[in-house]
């Protein structure tokens, strides 16, 4: 077997008219970097990449051997060409889809529907101790993603900020009123994914620090508003920024006095109108750099009637134990463990030293003088 593998590598240098040496090492020198090139093709698969440079990497390397045949030899196979063809043509079209999807990703306006869900009552959970922190921040994490799963298209998450969720759809002149229609449908969508979140982890009964007891009093508004925003994209994510953009999150501190409820601004009002025949009160709120804004706001007894209160949803037992160990874990991992207490006697405290007299000055007493006698007198 060793000598017909020695004649057919001896062999190459008569078909090829090429050194074998040369050409074995550099067949046998690219066997490695094909097989990494070939993992790094199954690793961007997996993660959903692009696999075009991995893919024109290990059709290089597959076919590095022939190309020093295009140079020094002769009688080159006809599928090295093919492959050298393809490898032209994956690499041009790439090329061209990443200059058209560059100048496509320019910043531009364009019209959005802006959607913020924010959790009410969050923060005080935050003031009691190390273990009800920890929960609150497990109990927020598995509302924010009930919100997440629960918006639709066109809706995208733009940002997931501290306790609550900013949504925006964008749209275009001819899509405009699709969007804000979708968009509106959207709105009792998020506060049912919400509310039945919040039975369920009242039903899963963890502990009894202020965040488990407590999460029954999570509540959840909604702020809208319609205008336009640059979508900048930041590599794999998009940003928005903007006026509009500013505007619904300052629009968050507002003093609407329920925890409940949905306000939108007028440009979202007209475009929700008609909002599943509620009757919003009209608010005036002033916001910093913009004045008076004109809001109209759908109180908890108008959400009441778009988002009916259901039954709780069933939960399975090994979902309240995997909640209660999830819950035990990060109390573990965040509460501070406790000073070590030396052994032994404990250290004497170090000699006092006196303190310097800081009293005020007491004047040196005066020596009184005798009245001259009638001798020195005289």
């Amino acid at each position: 077997m060793w000598d017909a593998i020695q004649d057919w590598f001896l062999g190459l240098g008569a078909e090829y008219g090429v050194d074998p040496l040369i050409f074995g090492a550099i067949y046998i020198g690219a066997i490695p970097f094909f097989t990494l090139s070939v993992g790094w093709v199954v690793r961007n698969l997996r993660r959903g990449e692009s696999i075009v440079a991995p893919a024109l990497a290990a059709s290089f390397f597959f076919v590095s051997a022939y190309l020093y045949l295009l140079v020094a030899g002769r009688n080159i196979p006809w599928w090295v060409y093919g492959v050298l063809a393809a490898m032209v043509v994956v690499g041009a079209w790439s090329t061209v889809r990443k200059v058209r999807a560059r100048a496509a990703s320019e910043p531009t306006e364009v019209p959005v529907v802006l959607l913020i869900a924010d959790i009410s009552g969050y923060t005080r959970f935050m003031l009691d101790n190390a273990v009800a922190t920890s929960h609150a921040h497990a109990i927020t994490a598995r509302l924010l993603s009930a919100l997440v799963r629960a918006a639709r298209p066109p809706l995208r998450v733009a940002e997931v900020e501290g306790d609550a969720v900013f949504f925006y759809a964008p749209a275009t002149a001819e899509t405009r009123g699709a969007v804000q229609r979708a968009v509106k449908e959207e709105v009792p969508r998020i506060f049912r994914a919400f509310e039945a979140e919040v039975l369920r982890l009242a039903q899963l009964d963890a502990c009894d620090c202020s965040a488990c007891a407590g999460v029954g009093r999570l509540r959840l508004k909604q702020v809208g508003h319609v205008g336009e925003a640059t979508v900048e994209r930041v590599g794999r994510f998009e940003k928005l920024v903007g006026a509009d953009v500013v505007l619904v999150h300052r629009l968050l501190k507002n003093a609407v006095p329920e925890r409940r409820y949905v306000l939108l601004t007028a440009p979202a009002c007209r475009a929700f109108s008609p909002f599943f025949g509620l009757h919003p009160e009209r608010h005036v709120e002033r916001v910093a750099d913009f004045g008076e804004v004109e809001a109209f706001v759908f109180g908890d007894g108008a959400v009441d009637q778009i988002v009916p209160v259901g039954p709780a949803p069933p939960l399975a037992w090994h979902e309240r134990l995997r909640w209660r160990l999830r819950l035990r874990f990060r109390t573990r991992s965040s509460v501070p463990p406790a000073a070590p207490v030396p052994y032994g006697p404990a250290p004497s405290p170090p000699p006092s030293l006196p303190l310097p007299d800081r009293s005020c000055p007491t004047p040196p007493p005066t020596t009184p003088t005798s009245a001259p006698s009638s001798s020195t007198a005289r």
